[in-house]
């Protein structure tokens, strides 16, 4: 009964985010705000076309967290993109596990007054090699507690230009 109700529940968040879009492009066009109206189309058409890729990826525990992400989170905000045509069931419950550790890590050591961006690459590297990345926008005095609690040696820490890149490694069969 509980998956149930939390399904219903993601489907109506989406709904709503689906319908907030609508009505803003809806607005614009009232307006004769042709651009606007054709960047923001483009951007509900680019997001529920990352979405389709997420939704492709075989990983429904993984899947279903990221979807619901934005809504569980008040000052942690999750973006997406990910490569076509990968099957990552074999590490669909590590993905959440290592996951699910960073998020912890950035919930302790974050204000809660401040929001954080947080960006999601997932990438075939090798045949049997994915790449997932979670780059913490503009936080680079965290990279030493994020260095310090790493999990496991598929678990790589940097900094880039926009921030903290935390890098998991997996092995898919």
């Amino acid at each position: 009964m509980m998956q149930e109700k939390t399904m219903v529940q993601t489907l109506q968040r989406t709904r709503h985010d689906l319908m907030n879009n609508l009505q803003v492009i809806q607005g614009y066009l009232s307006m004769d705000k042709i651009d606007i109206v054709k960047e923001k189309l483009t951007e509900c058409i680019d997001y529920y076309h990352e979405e389709r890729k997420l939704i492709n990826i075989n990983a429904p525990h993984f899947i279903l967290w990221v979807i619901q992400f934005n809504h569980c989170h008040d000052n942690i905000q999750l973006t997406y993109h990910v490569d076509e045509h990968l099957d990552l069931a074999s590490i669909d419950h590590q993905l959440i596990k290592d996951s699910k550790h960073l998020v912890n890590i950035i919930s302790k050591l974050g204000s809660k007054m401040e929001l954080y961006e947080l960006n999601l690459q997932i990438s075939m590297v090798q045949q049997s090699k994915v790449k997932v990345s979670f780059t913490i926008v503009d936080q680079f005095e965290l990279i030493n507690e994020f260095q310090d609690n790493k999990q496991n040696d598929n678990i790589c820490v940097k900094e880039s230009e926009d921030g903290i890149i935390y890098e998991l490694s997996y092995i898919i069969e």
